[in-house]
């Protein structure tokens, strides 16, 4: 154990995936339902369901985070786990860790009005952290989660998207 971090089992599932590299394939399930408006409610696993919502601006209540606040957290939770399993496993002494993640989306560019795609972009990653790492091993294991973060190469890499059915 490194900073609460079960590194034994961490590793026992990286030997596994190695031997079979078909079963480091993952796949996750969201399931959404309407309520109102531009509110709805999403349950992932057993957990408490989530609330998404719109701003007024966009025809919500602003009730809940929107869509991309959640991307944005999905970014900020993926990045925060990869660097801390990185940190851990060189042995690094984690005192306290925070992050900031910001990002934008240009609605111009959904309605077609400026070329592009309209997608989030120009994310930023601000990290605080106390350790008793230096700054260039902090800044190394920082890349090193970036470029092992599902979540952040899945906004670099176009996904396949298809859509099963829709009830009339």
């Amino acid at each position: 154990m490194s900073n609460g971090i079960n590194l034994d089992q961490f590793d026992h599932s990286w030997e596994d995936i190695r031997r079979e590299p078909q079963r480091g394939y993952l796949r996750f399930q969201v399931a959404g339902d309407w309520i109102h408006g531009t509110r709805n409610q999403l349950a992932v696993r057993t957990f408490p369901p989530l609330a998404i919502d719109e701003i007024p601006n966009f025809g919500g209540e602003n009730s809940a985070p929107v869509p991309s606040e959640y991307l944005l957290s999905a970014v900020a939770g993926c990045f925060a786990v990869g660097l801390q399993q990185q940190l851990a496993r060189a042995g690094v002494r984690l005192e306290r860790f925070s992050l900031e993640v910001s990002g934008g989306v240009d609605w111009a560019k959904l309605e077609g009005l400026s070329p592009g795609d309209g997608g989030l972009d120009q994310l930023f990653i601000r990290a605080t952290i106390q350790s008793n790492a230096e700054l260039e091993l902090l800044e190394a294991l920082a890349e090193e989660a970036v470029r092992r973060s599902p979540v952040l190469n899945s906004l670099k890499t176009p996904a396949s998207v298809v859509i099963l059915e829709a009830d009339s």
